[in-house]
């Protein structure tokens, strides 16, 4: 699981099944009718998708949105210290909401309501894979937000569309 076992925080929130995300739902349904898609880490542990690599010749990259399922996607790979600890690094993944049968469409019933998709920056450090995510400062799989306001580490929510990157954010 990638939900923070301590109730510390909320791990990776409503961003992955394994997390919250197993009560995504649609507006006026209730908690759980509409999960949503598993975690980029999730997917490639289970050898579904395998990551396309960024090298230091990398030019150029298409992030495929993940609502075409496990042979119409990609997830990215950037090794954070490819010489010395090759398990951290982080996975950048499309998300979208899609029509009402698509695999976030549970993401609708988000805190601010309004999801409307993005990119989902996921840093993985594997050392800590016995661990998984109880450790609010030394997780497994952390999502990294966008808006830096914390809200998974702290208990402040369960996920905003605020956190995932947009279309001409900057960092």
């Amino acid at each position: 699981y990638l939900l923070d076992r301590t109730f510390a925080s909320k791990g990776i929130g409503y961003f992955g099944l394994m997390g919250y995300g197993y009560r995504g739902h649609i507006d006026g349904e209730n908690n759980g009718t509409m999960p949503v898609n598993i975690s980029a880490y999730n997917i490639i542990s289970q050898g579904w998708v395998h990551p396309q690599t960024v090298t230091s010749t990398t030019q150029q990259i298409q992030l495929i949105p993940s609502d075409k399922g496990s042979s119409g996607f990609n997830i990215i790979k950037i090794p954070i210290d490819s010489g010395n600890n090759p398990k951290n690094y982080y996975l950048i993944e499309n998300r979208v909401k899609t029509s009402t049968t698509g695999y976030d469409y549970g993401f609708y019933g988000m805190e601010d309501g309004n999801f409307s998709g993005g990119l989902i920056v996921w840093k993985v450090n594997e050392n800590r894979i016995d661990f998984g995510n109880s450790q609010v400062n030394s997780k497994l799989v952390d999502f990294v937000e966008y808006d830096e306001d914390n809200g998974l580490d702290t208990n402040l929510h369960f996920g905003k569309s605020s956190s995932l990157y947009k279309e001409n954010d900057t960092t």
